[in-house]
């Protein structure tokens, strides 16, 4: 059974870091997409935070969606979720970036290129 934890935050002075930690590729999943959701919408009352910062744990950035959760009876409820996620994003009103290491795919992209910047390692 995997672990239900599927993110982690870090803070260093007003750069606020959330990082995908789903072993295997850090898969968006519907559990990970809530847990984003959840941290991104939580920064609107900090005022503190200047930049929002996404990062995958590991040696990659994001392998995307689940691809279970990537079915015809499924997908919609996904598509939505991770077009909450992007106006979560844009309604907070925080500077983004991606920081891309190794792989960076499908829904992983989609998250990356959302960001403002993008700084990517040669992997």
């Amino acid at each position: 059974m995997s672990s239900p934890i599927k993110t982690k935050t870090e803070r260093d002075g007003a750069v606020e870091r959330i990082i995908l930690a789903q072993p295997k590729g850090n898969i968006l999943d519907a559990v990970m997409l809530a847990a984003l959701r959840e941290k991104v919408l939580s920064l609107a009352s900090r005022p503190e935070v200047k930049l929002l910062v996404f990062e995958g744990e590991g040696k990659h950035f994001s392998f995307g969606a689940s691809v279970e959760e990537h079915m015809p009876e499924s997908v919609g409820e996904m598509l939505s979720s991770f077009h909450g996620l992007f106006r979560d994003i844009e309604s907070i009103g925080i500077p983004t970036a991606a920081v891309v290491r190794g792989q960076c795919l499908g829904g992983g992209f989609e998250l990356a290129t959302w960001c403002g910047w993008v700084c990517c390692d040669s992997s």
